[in-house]
């Protein structure tokens, strides 16, 4: 009978909605007004249209005091059309001269600047929504979040317009998101809203809804209501985005000279207003950042995100839910995207065509993903898919399943199943958030008989003064899914985090003490690391400066000899570095500091020193970026591993410098050079960016590298330069 009672209470726990929430929950109504009357999106309200719309309501203070009135007034205004949404924000301040400011780019980082940002829960599900945002000079961005917040994807590039102006009043921000570049369902007449404004200066949040320091604005299920969203329309639903490229590419030794052009394209078909197709032809990347140069100094493989488009759009459906925190690099993942296009070495293979299914109906998501690659780089041609599918279940649920098939990266063909399970609750013990995680996987490769699991679950307490985490997770021997990503295949996880986050009310805003254990084990059970990180000091000032202290004792157990580096032209013997097989303890010990984003100059350090297997390293990491304030942001980041090992003493140098000039919210140019010891190359990425209208796209890119010469110094290796037009016919 107690098992029975405890299942019926779990049950109910799950299934039934809140009591009392939306009595909690603020609503507002977005005023329907005839297209004649649309505002110009100039970021000034003088429009009339401003003046009929009724305001949502006040915002109120979360950051530094929750609970309090803001230091200054914010007035949020909703209208559509039918075709568009608009949003009209005027943000007084009373000294509009100390407004931060700066970005000015499409997709710019906005942390360092004064800045609006909303969420549009478009399905009223309370877990997945849209987010934009824009800054005081009018950088903004914009991305896709599901599961609550628990994924975020920046990259996701929609058509919409905003501006933003500073006034003698303070500043103000108008914005137009036609209802084609939103999936929504068009039985539902309320959406999910929240709008949060950022007073730099002062560290400040003011939020419309959920107003406690232990949410977020990501945290969907506590947006408030936004009514009178009927009568939406999308036209015929279809996007086509053709691009044209030319391309010239020079080697130096031995001298060629190589001219191409290529055109292709995507097409985007909305069905219904909540489901999108996508056809992809000749996929190209040629706009897309170079990944950052970084030397492996462990023994498992690094993870690089994606960062190319026909990937991101949408990528939220097919994210699966293994227990990762959000901002931990990932190590494993059933999907990851990055395996299509790209040979193990991360050559590009081309995409020749795709296809992709996503929507959400009656409390299903669902995806589904088909792309051929052509024959390349010793690699047949190959048809690789993805399907995925969720359901909601109650308020706080979610269930899902997973399949891939095809292997890019052989000859054989793999696939792997699996299903994830989530509860989400911001009620637990009253007003306390608390998510419970599930998750097994099983793959096949050809020419096996073995069928190896992956599984796991993790229980996370995230809120402001008290933070819990457990999880465990088994990845089998021969765990293989060759769509995804598995750094320590054939191991055993055991992941804790425990931390005080006291708010002592004076100029320290926040405080941090906390110690987060991580065990990897084999499959038999035998220890391969063990590492316990404790902070017995972290600090938050009000100001927005940040310290943290942290020691890491670690065991490591090596079953093969690990080869470090292979360190010519680093190392004076040019012989390769070793650390032998054997069992390892040592403790290492630093200190991270970060000065407030908002200064003209910000800067960010590491400090890591102490034992490391059979010797020594030290770290250090340094950061600078300058914001003089116009068109200019530069920044430079420079970094040098020096180890002293048994079998011989090296140094590992990287540099970055990122330059960023906006000439004006439509026009960019972004160039990074990189630098490292190890492989001894400099390159530049410099990308050019011009929207000639949202959806309509210029874009020049420049590659350029130089490799070590033989006579000594470095020569230039390879020269490319990329013109590619893309432009958005919408229907």
């Amino acid at each position: 009978m107690p098992a029975r009672r405890a299942l019926g209470l779990l049950a109910a726990l799950i299934l039934l909605p809140s009591p009392g929430r939306a009595a909690q929950r603020p609503r507002a109504s977005a005023l329907r007004i005839d297209p004649a009357e649309a505002p110009r999106i100039d970021g000034d309200l003088s429009d009339p249209v401003w003046a009929k719309a009724p305001p949502i309501g006040p915002l109120v203070q979360v950051e530094p005091v929750e609970g309090a009135a803001p230091s200054e007034e914010t007035v949020v205004r909703v209208a559509h059309d039918g075709a568009n949404l608009y949003v009209g924000i005027l943000c007084r301040d009373r000294e509009p001269s100390r407004i931060v400011g700066g970005e000015r780019r499409r997709d710019a980082r906005l942390d360092s600047n004064d800045r609006i940002e909303f969420v549009l829960d478009t399905f009223l599900d309370r877990r997945n929504a849209y987010f934009f945002q824009i800054g005081a000079t009018g950088g903004r961005g914009d991305a896709l979040m599901t599961n609550n917040g628990s994924n975020f994807n920046k990259a996701w590039d929609g058509i919409w317009d905003a501006r933003s102006a500073i006034t003698a009043e303070g500043w103000s921000a108008e914005f137009e998101i036609p209802f084609a570049t939103l999936a929504f369902d068009p039985a539902t007449t309320v959406w999910g809203f929240n709008v949060e404004r950022t007073i730099k200066r002062r560290e400040e949040a003011n939020r419309w809804a959920g107003l406690r320091q232990n949410l977020s604005l990501f945290r969907i299920s506590e947006a408030g209501d936004l009514e009178g969203m009927e009568g939406l329309e999308q036209g015929l639903g279809l996007d086509l985005v053709p691009y044209a490229l030319g391309r010239v590419n020079r080697t130096h030794e031995p001298r060629d000279l190589d001219l191409t052009g290529e055109v292709g394209g995507d097409a985007f078909w909305h069905p219904s207003p909540s489901v999108t197709a996508t056809v992809t032809v000749n996929t190209d990347f040629a706009q897309t950042e170079v990944d950052e140069q970084i030397v492996n100094l462990e023994r498992f493989s690094l993870f690089f995100p994606e960062k190319r488009r026909f990937f991101l759009e949408d990528a939220s459906i097919f994210d699966f839910e293994t227990g990762g925190r959000m901002f931990r690099p990932r190590d494993f993942l059933p999907f990851f995207s990055r395996r299509i296009g790209l040979d193990p070495d991360g050559n590009p293979v081309p995409i020749l065509a795709g296809a992709r299914v996503t929507g959400r109906e009656s409390g299903w998501e669902f995806g589904g993903l088909a792309v051929e690659t052509e024959a390349k780089h010793g690699l047949d041609r190959e048809a690789l898919f993805v399907g995925r599918v969720r359901r909601n279940l109650g308020e706080r649920s979610v269930l899902g399943a997973i399949g891939t098939f095809g292997d890019p990266a052989s000859e054989g063909e793999n696939g792997l199943l699996g299903f994830d399970y989530k509860f989400t609750t911001s009620e637990f013990l009253d007003d306390r958030n608390l998510s419970l995680s599930a998750f097994g996987l099983g793959t096949w490769s050809e020419g096996s008989d073995d069928h190896p699991f992956a599984y796991g679950a993790v229980a996370d307490y995230p809120n402001d003064v008290w933070r819990a985490r457990l999880g465990a997770r088994v990845v089998q021997d021969d765990f293989s899914p060759a769509l995804g990503f598995v750094r320590r295949p054939g191991t055993r996880l055991y992941d804790g985090a425990f931390s005080w986050n006291p708010r002592p009310q004076t100029s320290i805003r926040q405080l941090e003490f906390g110690v987060e254990p991580r065990v990897f084990t084999d499959t038999s059970g035998e220890a391969e690391t063990v590492e316990v990180e404790v902070t017995p000091l972290g600090i938050e000032w009000d100001s927005g400066d940040e310290a943290r202290v942290f020691v890491r004792p670690t065991y490591e157990r090596l079953d093969e000899d690990f080869d470090i580096l292979d360190p010519d032209g680093v190392d004076a013997s040019g012989d390769e570095i070793t650390i032998p097989e054997d069992s390892y303890s040592f403790v290492r010990a630093g200190i991270r500091a970060e000065s407030a984003s908002k200064r003209p100059v910000s800067v960010e350090g590491r400090f890591e020193f102490g034992d490391f297997f059979d010797g020594r390293r030290t770290d250090l990491e340094g950061e600078v970026t300058l914001r003089p304030g116009g068109i200019w942001i530069v920044g430079g980041e420079y970094e040098i591993n020096r180890l002293e090992l048994d079998d011989g003493d090296f140094s590992v140098q990287t540099a970055r410098l990122r330059t960023e000039i906006n000439f004006s919210t439509e026009v960019s140019l972004e160039t990074l050079t990189q630098y490292d010891n190890v492989s001894d190359t400099v390159g530049i990425n410099s990308r050019f960016h011009w929207i000639l209208r949202p959806g309509r796209d210029l874009f020049l890119v420049l590659n350029h590298g130089w490799a070590p010469a033989a006579s000594g110094g470095h020569a230039p290796e390879r020269t490319e330069f990329i013109a590619k037009l893309s432009y958005t016919f919408r229907f």
